[in-house]
């Protein structure tokens, strides 16, 4: 059960890729977690959302999903691509229990490595439904892991165990000296990458304010991204998100830009 408001990559990936691989994916319209709750079956095998969804900015209620999550013995997974690895938000120490980060975007920074990581929480218990999670608790493990039943030997650590048995080694998802280099090198300015922006966040928006033709209502926080996000620690709650434009003849929301240095 993922958010509809996902970036449009992940939103295809689930959509139209899965599928083909037996996989079924139920978008949530709203950002209401009872909502997610709603269309959680005994199939479900996890609840994905966005820190900070691209390109709608929804911020989802970390804790109230988690807990909905918890209750039926399944983990809640986030994109924290836009919470710029871990400097504006860290899911984990809001319920998450696995984050994925799309690196070439804050870490990187420049452009010069394609990179997704993975970042295991620790603490699902993935042993608390056999049946949903199999490959955890089977002791005839995949050859080659020495026989080996993940959960008994790692505990809450399986996750990211497997990750590294079946995707780096497995698989062979693992990069080059080179893209580490780069990614360290990215990651040397991302708090500058991330500071900048919301320093010039006080006149951005009063220029709207005084067109003629745009009605400019800058959104320093919508009240319900304001009031998860509070709790959340994402940034300053004054930082700017995003702009809505209206017409003043119709005052009808016409596009939403995303704030910028530029």
């Amino acid at each position: 059960v993922a958010s509809s408001t996902v970036h449009g990559g992940t939103y295809h990936q689930f959509k139209v890729l899965a599928p083909q691989l037996g996989i079924a994916c139920r978008f949530v319209a709203s950002n209401e977690p009872e909502d997610f709750r709603a269309l959680l079956d005994d199939k479900t095998t996890f609840i994905f959302v966005e820190s900070i969804s691209n390109p709608k900015y929804t911020v989802p209620d970390f804790e109230a999903l988690a807990d909905i999550a918890h209750s039926h013995g399944i983990p809640l997974i986030c994109d924290n691509t836009f919470g710029c690895a871990g400097y504006y938000c860290r899911p984990i120490e809001h319920g998450a229990d696995i984050v994925v980060h799309f690196a070439t975007i804050w870490i990187d920074g420049h452009g010069t490595t394609l990179r997704g990581d993975i970042v295991d929480g620790g603490n699902f218990d993935w042993g608390q439904h056999a049946d949903k999670f199999p490959q955890f608790r089977s002791d005839g493990a995949q050859e080659g892991s020495g026989e080996v039943s993940l959960w008994k030997t790692f505990g809450r650590r399986a996750f990211a165990i497997r990750c590294h048995f079946e995707v780096l080694r497995g698989i062979g998802s693992t990069m080059s000296p080179q893209a580490a280099q780069q990614l360290l090198i990215g990651l040397e300015s991302l708090a500058v990458r991330c500071d900048r922006p919301t320093s010039i966040r006080k006149p951005w928006p009063r220029g709207l304010h005084s067109s003629r033709r745009w009605r400019g209502c800058a959104i320093w926080v919508t009240w319900t991204i304001h009031a998860i996000a509070m709790p959340a620690s994402f940034c300053d709650t004054d930082t700017a998100l995003s702009s809505l434009l209206a017409s003043k003849e119709d005052r009808k929301p016409v596009s939403v830009y995303a704030m910028s240095s530029r």
